[in-house]
């Protein structure tokens, strides 16, 4: 019970709007607007209906075929310094995870922390709770690969998420943050 209330408290935190819409950055601050996308990725949720459950325990759900990778993908607007929260959400699976950039010296690129919290509800019952914090620096544009859950003895990764930061005057157009936890293989949000 306990574990339920907690869960419940921290989606509900983590769904707190400390990005920035675009409309909501304040000119002064329209020329240091960053666009942050994520996108979490289990690579085989299911391998295939005669086998068992990953080691996440991540079950098909929301419009996943069996042997397909759970994808979901979302997109924030922020200023340096400001935290972007996000919320993907499977059908037994949560990822939320805090991008906070931080400009570098040298103007190319930014220093991120992400905190990740992973929340799973395996097939046998109970809840799971894994918890990380990275601080990494990346150029603008470039992707980068975040491991929550870490890597497996074989090199092969549970979950990984990847990051990307852009300044969103280099974008031309302003893209459209996607909505907070909608995914390719995800329902989340309806």
């Amino acid at each position: 019970m306990r574990q339920a209330l907690a869960f419940l408290i921290l989606t509900g935190l983590a769904a707190h709007p400390l990005a920035l819409a675009a409309q909501d950055i304040p000119d002064a601050l329209k020329d240091k607007a960053l666009i942050v996308r994520v996108t979490a990725i289990i690579p085989a949720a299911v391998p295939d209906s005669s086998a068992a459950p990953s080691s996440l325990g991540v079950s098909p759900g929301n419009g996943i075929e069996k042997g397909q990778p759970w994808i979901a993908q979302s997109s924030k607007y922020t200023v340096p310094g400001t935290p972007a929260p996000f919320k993907l959400v499977g059908s037994n699976i949560a990822v939320i995870v805090q991008i906070t950039p931080f400009d570098r010296d040298d103007g190319k690129g930014v220093t991120l922390i992400a905190q990740g919290q992973v929340w799973v509800r395996p097939p046998e019952g109970g809840l799971s709770y894994h918890t990380t914090i990275e601080s990494l620096s990346v150029d603008y544009g470039e992707t980068v690969l975040f491991f929550p859950l870490g890597l497996a003895a074989d090199g092969k990764a549970p979950m990984r998420l990847e990051i990307s930061v852009v300044r969103a005057a280099d974008t031309g157009a302003s893209p459209s943050p996607s909505p907070e936890g909608a995914g390719a293989n995800d329902k989340a949000g309806k």
